[in-house]
């Protein structure tokens, strides 16, 4: 994904390749996820004052890591709802109540 920010330094337009084993997600896509991923990680990794228009080795290596360990919390705490909505679900139907 490519971001632009209007009347932003050039270092706010950041490549930050997705990987691949997360492409297939759908709660990644159209839940406004990848633009608090470039928040979070732009906040972590990039010092807020900075003099070059590209970034630095250790900058690219921080948002690759960030990308991946949000990625990962995000998934499995989806996990961990889904399988508490079946469980939910599963209680309420051994009750007779209707299930959502």
């Amino acid at each position: 994904m490519c971001l632009t920010g209007a009347n932003e330094p050039a270092v706010r337009d950041v490549w930050i390749p997705m990987p691949r084993s997360y492409h297939g997600y759908p709660w990644a896509r159209g839940t406004g996820a990848p633009a608090s991923i470039v928040d979070a990680c732009h906040k972590k990794c990039v010092p807020p004052k900075y003099s070059d228009g590209e970034l630095n080795k250790g900058e690219m290596v921080c948002i690759d890591r960030c990308v991946v360990k949000y990625l990962d919390v995000h998934q499995k705490v989806g996990v961990k709802l889904q399988q508490q909505m079946e469980a939910n679900n599963a209680a309420a139907a051994a009750a007779g109540a209707p299930t959502s």
